[in-house]
């Protein structure tokens, strides 16, 4: 005798832990921006008195073992003067991987071990395939997640 089995269907919901939720918030506000993200950074500074990535570890030696690069921004409202930026030196091709490192980076940042207080704010800063750069704050602990679009902040 075969028994008749009749196949229930399920709905299954997945629930998302708030790293993963934030990160699927983040790629919903930028597609619905028209905002295609083409390649990432995690910067970690922005100094006009530190000119070097020697002397920045030194600042801050929970980066010693961290590549870093500099790309330098001018001040239109000082003559000479510019900006130094620290940046992870990795190109991340997904938003994902980008917040992942920049986590990391904001313990890094926190560390005791750093010699000179650091603001703990590393970002993203995202390019896309026009150049145009943009910010992405997205900070777990303490649960502040915006865009900076030039001046403007977009919350998600």
């Amino acid at each position: 005798m075969v028994e008749d089995t009749i196949p229930i269907e399920t709905d299954t919901v997945v629930q998302l832990n708030k790293f993963e939720q934030k990160l699927q918030d983040l790629e919903q506000k930028l597609d619905s921006m028209e905002y295609k993200p083409y390649r990432a950074f995690v910067q970690v500074g922005a100094y006009r008195f530190v000119n070097s990535v020697k002397e920045f570890k030194n600042r801050f030696p929970a980066f010693d073992t961290t590549a870093l690069r500099i790309e330098f921004e001018l001040v239109n409202s000082l003559p000479d003067a510019k900006i130094q930026r620290f940046i992870i030196d990795k190109t991340f091709s997904t938003l994902r991987n980008a917040a992942i490192r920049q986590q990391e980076a904001l313990k890094q940042q926190a560390s005791e071990i750093n010699r000179y207080e650091s603001p703990v704010d590393a970002f993203i800063a995202v390019y896309d395939n026009r150049d145009v750069r943009i910010v992405i704050f997205f900070n777990l602990d303490k649960d502040d997640y915006k865009i900076l679009v030039g001046n403007k902040a977009i919350y998600f």
